[in-house]
């Protein structure tokens, strides 16, 4: 990072130079895992779990990560990843998926480094681990017998090209997290460090000559006869009974024994749009020089914030909100329009289903997510300068031509049921939903959701809520921050944004009436079973929403963050980490909530409480130094 390098040598030089390595040196052995020639099988439950998984993994030679060689094996891996886990994801929307995800990798195993873990996995509904287990085999039988096609390698070809082309763009803003890890991972895993410039030329080397037979011939090399372990973690629940061992052997040896047919792909050739809408225009601007933004209000009232900047020149982001959202739901609708943005992107678009749609996009750096806040609705996202007409494309048919999807519909219903099912088992969920409750006095519009709440989703109020909340672009705002210019930008605006409809409606949000607690809630939840305690002291209340008061609050609660990392887990051992969260909203009315969290052993809640408020009056109490606002 940001550091003066001789500086920082000098410092490890004083701590570390009195240290001295044992002599004579100490050796350190290598273990390796024993060979097995059969499949083996492992059950485990938790009381707490709230999923089930099933895993089918094979511990398998590393890759040697020092070669140019097996740079290029590892490669391949990442290419057979990719397709074998597109096939798996497009099952999971299909009409009775059979699990709720899946994925597919090859890594090196961490313990020990000798090895590397070939996993297919899936997340699986309760009583779903048979079928779950089934699909992974099937898939996998069907690529040993068939192979892949030739449209799913150029697409993974294309993906990966397109990613390491854009990360050599973005290499002189590469956050300094990243290069640290990757240091790390060369001296403890002896993996090679090529610059990124290196790396995508050795991918331009490999890339072009990689086949569909270097592809077919992974399917044995990850997974051979030998050495196989399947894994099914579950909850230790009533009403939960996970297969045993002989029944896992008997999926898949009667999975292996199938008659499959050959993979159809189902690529598109078709354009996202065939034609592009009539544009509109930018009847008034006006500029904002002191801040580098120009702002346009276009034909249909919709208005457009722009602020072109070098901080990343591969990247360009927006978000588009008007206000409205749920809070014009009613009561008995509440529900549906809540997953309303949910069954639009699982639907798709246009006449392209999710699947269909990502494998158009495949290559591409685009992103156009809706979204329906209480009291707002909108999109955000992002591309890639060569890939901006493509998302405004994208953006201009998530407004014009929401897709319902039936099959995509259902599919989501039944992930939503099975990843519901066991959330109560977790104490954290537990104890979040009652400081929730405590904070919104119960409201039933801000009920979380459960197993019972999937029954009352409907795909046409869905489809209907979310046709209402993007009906009228003349209300919205769009913000566009990144590498592009004006000019550059300005045909796109007039074609994809300003030709949107609008209905002059300008509608906006209705006050639900939901308030913070006036008087002090304490409210105790008994569950899990570790000796822990989580903590949460929330204040909440009527705020003066303006640049003053939110710099004196982000201010305050910054110097409290502080104080309590040094008095609670520094002074006291009472915690690793303690949080000091502060929120301030403007509408539906100005409130704010500063929210403290922590964990500690439950003999020492008490004492722990008592220390925070004693350091909460003390900040309270005592004005700022020079130095600490000189430190902020």
């Amino acid at each position: 990072g940001d550091v003066d390098r001789d500086a920082v040598e000098g410092m490890i030089k004083s701590h570390f130079s009195a240290l001295t390595a044992p002599s004579p040196e100490r050796p350190r052995p290598s273990y390796d895992v024993p060979e097995h020639a059969a499949t083996r099988y492992a059950v485990v439950t938790d009381k707490e779990t709230t999923s089930t998984v099933v895993e089918l993994s094979n511990l398998r030679p590393a890759r040697n990560q020092g070669t140019v060689g097996g740079y290029r094996a590892i490669m391949l891996d990442q290419l057979f990843a990719s397709m074998l886990g597109d096939r798996l994801a497009a099952l999971s929307l299909s009409a009775k998926p059979p699990f709720l995800q899946a994925a597919a990798d090859r890594s090196l195993f961490q313990t020990p480094r000798t090895r590397d873990e070939a996993v297919l996995q899936a997340l699986v509904s309760n009583d779903g681990v048979p079928a779950g287990l089934d699909a992974l085999v099937t898939e996998l039988q069907r690529v040993r017998r068939y192979g892949f096609t030739a449209p799913e390698l150029e697409r993974a070809k294309q993906a990966m090209m397109s990613g390491y082309e854009r990360i050599v763009t973005e290499s002189p803003d590469r956050e300094s997290e990243s290069r640290a890890d990757e240091y790390t991972r060369n001296f403890l895993e002896d993996e090679a460090l090529p610059t990124i410039w290196q790396e995508l030329a050795f991918h331009r080397r490999f890339m072009p000559e990689v086949t569909l037979a270097d592809m077919n011939a992974l399917a044995n090399d990850w997974f051979p006869d030998s050495n196989g372990l399947v894994v099914v973690s579950g909850p230790d629940a009533a009403g939960v009974a996970l297969p045993s061992d002989a029944a896992l052997a008997t999926v898949v040896k009667t999975a292996e024994a199938k008659k499959l047919d050959p993979y159809v792909d189902g690529a598109t050739e078709h354009a996202l749009m065939d034609t592009p809408p009539k544009p509109g225009s930018i009847v008034a601007t006006t500029e904002h020089p002191e801040a580098g933004i120009t702002e346009w209000r276009l034909s249909n009232g919709a208005t457009v914030v722009l602020e072109p900047t070098t901080l990343k020149a591969d990247q360009i982001l927006f978000r588009a909100s008007a206000p409205g959202g749920t809070s014009l739901a009613s009561d008995a609708d509440l529900i549906p329009a809540r997953m309303a943005t949910a069954v639009i992107e699982a639907g798709g678009v246009g006449a392209f289903n999710a699947v269909a749609l990502d494998r158009m996009l495949a290559g591409k750096a685009v992103a156009v997510s809706p979204f329906i806040g209480e009291i707002d609705q909108g999109m955000q996202g992002g591309s890639t300068p060569p890939d901006l007409e493509t998302m405004f494309q994208l953006l201009y048919l998530r407004f014009t031509a929401p897709r319902a999807d039936p099959t995509a519909f259902a599919a989501l219903a039944s992930q939503a049921r099975a990843l519901l099912s066991n959330q109560m088992a977790s104490p954290d969920v537990v104890f979040d939903q009652a400081v929730d409750a405590a904070l919104d006095g119960g409201s039933p519009r801000r009920a979380p959701a459960t197993p019972a709440s999937v029954d009352q989703w409907n795909l046409d109020t869905s489809m209907a809520f979310y046709r209402a909340r993007f009906a009228d672009a003349g209300h919205f705002t769009f913000v566009f921050v990144g590498s592009f210019t004006i000019d550059t930008i300005r045909p796109l605006v007039e074609t994809y944004i300003a030709s949107l409809p609008s209905t002059a409606q300008h509608e906006t949000w209705r006050d639900l009436g939901i308030t913070p607690p006036t008087g002090v809630v304490k409210k105790t939840v008994q569950k899990g079973i570790a000796p822990k305690s989580e903590v949460a002291v929330v204040f909440s209340g009527p705020f003066q929403y303006d640049d003053a008061h939110r710099l004196a609050l982000r201010t305050a609660a910054m110097v409290l963050q502080s104080r309590l990392f040094d008095t609670i887990r520094q002074e006291l051992g009472g915690t690793y980490s303690i949080t000091v969260d502060p929120q301030m909203d403007k509408f539906p009315r100005p409130e704010y909530q500063v929210r403290i969290d922590w964990t500690c052993d439950p003999a020492k809640t008490a004492m722990l409480m008592q220390r925070v408020f004693d350091e909460i009056a003390f900040v309270q109490n005592t004005p700022l130094s020079d130095g600490q606002v000189a430190a902020i």
